[in-house]
């Protein structure tokens, strides 16, 4: 069943960051009173923030890794006739969107770390960027000179431990905020 999102021009990519974006807000979800569900409770909720930016940050990271391995499949995926972003646009405009969706997710970034540094929150801001935004910035280097299968394989494997990275400064955030 998953070839058949394969085929299909970016449905696949698409569901996979959805469903990687959608867990931190179920993770949330249960931790959240009934009563601060209500949209209008829910955007003034101290957690709001974060948690919509996880989401975003994860379904983001997630989409431009899965750009990334479509790359680097990109002849198994034609022998198997699937319709992938870079069988359908080519490489350069692939990579062109994955560092389109990348320096989006570094504005992101930069947006969390003016919130948390306003809120004199040092130890978030400094994990962000020395953790996420600086590997995030090669990242985006190595993307651009890329051009080889091995390039983008360890691309995907840059992209994952910033995953990583951006699962364990849960960790930071909570102890900061609380």
């Amino acid at each position: 069943r998953g070839i058949k999102y394969k085929r299909e021009f970016l449905i696949g990519n698409v569901i996979i960051a959805f469903l990687a974006g959608l867990i931190p807000f179920l993770a949330s979800y249960y931790d959240i009173s009934a009563h601060d569900l209500h949209l209008g409770n829910l955007i003034y909720n101290k957690y709001f923030f974060f948690i919509t930016a996880y989401c975003l940050f994860a379904f983001l990271i997630t989409l431009s890794r899965e750009i990334i391995k479509d790359a680097e499949d990109i002849e198994g995926d034609i022998a198997y006739g699937c319709n992938t972003i870079p069988i359908k646009l080519g490489i350069k405009k692939a990579k062109s969107l994955v560092l389109f969706i990348s320096t989006s997710t570094n504005i992101l970034l930069g947006i969390i770390q003016y919130k948390a540094y306003i809120s004199e929150n040092y130890a978030i801001t400094l994990y962000l960027f020395l953790f996420l935004q600086v590997p995030l910035l090669y990242t985006l280097y190595r993307m651009a000179i890329s051009e080889k299968k091995s390039d983008f394989s360890t691309i995907s494997k840059f992209l994952k431990v910033i995953m990583v990275f951006g699962i364990l400064s849960t960790l930071v955030i909570y102890y900061a905020i609380h």
